[in-house]
């Protein structure tokens, strides 16, 4: 993956222009986590008002039923549903099939390939901001590159 800071600039302006009217899904059960990725998100070029949160995943299967969002950045170990949980029953949908997903995980003993087919990117914490901003420039370019909304 390219490093955001390589990435030209004239790249990052319309990938950029694409954050503003992005809505995105937060899903963490710790409301430090999902407020730490809002400022991310918000220092980027996000618009706070196009970003939601849950505390877990069916929480989180509502809420994307009511918004269907852009982007999703889930956490994998939540009560109730989990994330892994939550993006298989997500991706059963064909509205959801072709949403960015990154799943976040501090659990060392999880494995990625579980979850491989149904994520696009993947964070072990702890991570940056850079690391952050690095995957969504990645996920979005990608995105607008296949010809997606």
């Amino acid at each position: 993956m390219t490093p955001a800071n390589q990435i030209p600039e004239k790249v990052k302006e319309i990938v950029k222009l694409k954050f503003k009217s992005m809505k995105v899904l937060l899903v963490d059960d710790m409301e430090l986590n999902i407020m730490n990725n809002m400022m991310t998100l918000t220092r980027i070029g996000f618009s706070r008002s196009n970003l939601s949160s849950a505390n877990n995943g069916l929480l989180a299967f509502q809420t994307a039923q009511k918004i269907v969002p852009d982007l999703i950045i889930t956490d994998w170990n939540m009560p109730m549903t989990d994330g892994l949980t939550f993006v298989k029953t997500l991706r059963a949908y064909i509205a959801y099939k072709d949403i960015p997903i990154i799943m976040v995980t501090a659990e060392p003993d999880k494995n990625r390939a579980d979850v491989e087919k149904y994520i696009n990117g993947f964070l072990k914490k702890p991570y940056t901001v850079m690391d952050v901003e690095n995957l969504i420039y990645s996920l979005v370019a990608r995105k607008i590159l296949a010809g997606g909304k």
